[in-house]
């Protein structure tokens, strides 16, 4: 559905919502397995640190977390409604991808020795 002048987003048919729910869910699915990767691996990293290739990987994972809220918001800026818990997850992803991101640099700087500064 492409939206129109003025904001107005013509109402969708049964068909449409039926898909764009399917979508949305897949999304929702796909955002709280990356979200657990993730803090498995930050538990991993607390404890023993992160490889090369584990850190390269938590950094693809938080970028495909970044990918799926921005399509969330689209989903919802194009008038379907997202549910609250829709909402409450791609907050949730959003949160956890802030805080990802600086416990990652926290991580390659312990194991490097480098300092923030």
């Amino acid at each position: 559905m492409v939206q129109c002048r003025a904001g107005y987003v013509p109402k969708m048919s049964t068909g449409e919502r039926s898909k764009r729910r399917v979508k949305i869910d897949r999304l929702q699915r796909e955002i709280a397995s990356l979200s657990d990767q993730q803090a498995a691996a930050q538990r991993n990293a607390a404890i023993v640190g992160m490889t090369v290739e584990e850190s390269e990987n938590y950094r693809q994972r938080n970028y495909r977390i970044k990918e799926l809220t921005a399509q969330l918001s689209r989903l919802d800026s194009q008038g379907l409604s997202i549910s609250k818990g829709a909402r409450d997850t791609q907050q949730e992803a959003e949160e956890f991808t802030r805080h990802g991101t600086e416990g990652d640099q926290a991580s390659r700087f312990q194991r490097t020795g480098e300092s923030a500064d």
